[in-house]
Formats: structure tokens, sequence, C-alpha cells
């Protein structure tokens, strides 16, 4: 007899935790934060100025253009270098001289992360007229 009162008190006890855990209104899952991908900035150089395989009589010629995704750029010539910042929008400008005959200008810009791009301008220059 004790045995059939356990199984009919162990009976209802499971039932009584079945019932309330049924009726118990469901928690709801915390809201995770949401993760926003940003896309990647663009890395790039775009030279305006000079113009490759320009011929001039100017003793200094103008680099300009846009370094997107650029702080820092660099500007080589046959006899100076020059760093400069870029603005907000990327853009720079520098001036370097030039020296007879061709010169070889190398531009590079540096990035947040190390990334790096050149471009290279060949300028002639002649102290005569063309």
């Amino acid at each position: 007899m004790a045995i059939g009162m356990g199984i009919i008190f162990g009976f209802a006890v499971a039932v009584f935790i079945w019932k309330s855990s049924f009726f118990t209104p469901k928690k709801e899952p915390e809201p995770q934060p949401k993760t926003v991908i940003s896309p990647a900035p663009v890395f790039s150089l775009t030279l305006n100025s000079p113009k490759n395989e320009l011929f001039t009589t100017e003793k200094e010629a103008t680099v300009a253009g846009r370094a997107q995704g650029a702080s820092l750029v660099i500007i080589s010539g046959n006899s100076e270098d020059q760093v400069t910042e870029t603005l907000e929008d990327g853009a720079f400008e520098a001036i370097i001289s030039l020296e007879e005959g061709p010169n070889e200008i190398q531009v590079t810009a540096y990035g947040p992360k190390s990334e790096e791009v050149s471009e290279f301008r060949i300028v002639n220059y002649s102290k005569e007229e063309l």
C-alpha cells in the first residue's frame, strides 16, 4: 500500500510541476546587439597632373590627385621627395622641382592599415622652347 501511495504521490507531484511550467509565461529572449558591418573604405590613387610623357619648359611641375582611403602621400622626383597629407576628400597637391631631361615622378599613397599604392609619371623638362 505504501508503494501505491508513493506512486500516486509521485505522479501528482509530476503533474503539478508539468502544469505549473505550462501556465508560467515564457520569458522572451533578450535582444542581441546588432552588428553593423560597414563596407571597407575604398583605397585608390588617381593622379590628375602631371600627364604622363609631358614636355615642359617650366622648372617645376604640379603633382595633384586624389588618394581615397589614404592620409599620407609621398611624391618622389629626380632631385627631391615631398611628403604631403590628404584633405578630407583625399585630394592632395604639391609642387616638385624638375631637372633638365626626363624626370621620373613616383607618387605613393599610404593607408591606415599599411596599404600602399603607387603611380608613376615621366615629365620631360627642357630649358629651350619647344
